[in-house]
């Protein structure tokens, strides 16, 4: 066989796990959104995932009531069924036309359909191996230079990994830090995102991402902690600097910021 009938049927078979994946979720998801009755009297059990999908429902304890009514789901399903077909076309297309252009947030509509496309087609159009080539390595260099500056502006006597501020701590509001609040965090994420560009790896991208979530609840318990040692100051210092991880400086110089 040629070689790339394996790769096309390897590719194929991934596919179909992963359409069959979605497909049973989909099926534990309308089972739990649909077919439990709360019923405070009866214990019930959620069904069981098993080798061959769903365990068969068990009536309850006391023997009067099912603890799954099965009616409902086929409710929901019928339910479904008779939008999807009664839906009214035409209303769809006079809400495209309904408004005044160019004050709908036409923009954000294109941001989003674009971000959709990017990622259907598996990658950016004409830029996208600048992106991987320049942006990458820039994030990497920038996200060194910064998280440098961090270290030496925040001082020995502040620089712990733990969101609690050391004892010795001092409240720092100069240099980067009169930029953004968190500059450390920023370099962390930089670095990540341009490590991912450059090795073109979707799974250290989901990876920074949730890297970003876990900052930004670190952030703010940090901040929490900041605001008991330094009281007031710290909150002077917040309605100064009201970025977290993004230079002021910068968001002045981007044409859709105030």
């Amino acid at each position: 066989f040629h070689p790339d009938w394996h790769n096309s049927e390897r590719r194929r078979r991934r596919i179909m796990k992963l359409t069959l994946t979605l497909s049973y979720l989909a099926v534990i998801g309308l089972y739990h959104a649909e077919a439990f009755a709360p019923n405070p009297s009866v214990g019930a059990r959620p069904p069981v995932a098993s080798r061959g999908g769903i365990v068969d429902v068990k009536a309850s304890s006391s023997g009067d009531e099912p603890l799954v009514d099965v009616s409902k789901i086929s409710g929901t399903a019928d339910r479904v069924l008779k939008e999807i077909t009664s839906y009214d076309v035409s209303q769809l297309q006079n809400n495209l036309q309904d408004g005044e252009v160019g004050q709908r947030g036409e923009l954000y509509v294109a941001a989003q359909f674009g971000l959709i496309l990017c990622i259907v087609i598996g990658g950016i159009p004409v830029v996208g191996d600048a992106i991987n080539n320049i942006l990458g390595p820039l994030l990497l260099v920038s996200g060194a230079g910064v998280g440098v500056l961090s270290i030496v502006d925040l001082g020995s006597d502040s620089l712990s990994p733990f969101p609690k501020p050391t004892s010795s701590g001092t409240l720092k509001t100069d240099g980067i830090y009169s930029q953004m609040r968190h500059p450390m965090y920023t370099a962390l994420l930089c670095v990540m995102l341009g490590l991912s560009l450059v090795t073109n790896s979707a799974d250290r991208l989901l990876l920074t991402t949730l890297l970003y979530y876990i900052m930004e609840i670190k952030s703010d318990k940090e901040e929490n902690f900041l605001t008991e040692q330094f009281g007031s100051d710290y909150d002077q210092y917040k309605s100064k600097v009201t970025e977290k991880f993004l230079p002021m400086g910068l968001l002045k110089m981007l044409p859709w910021t105030d």
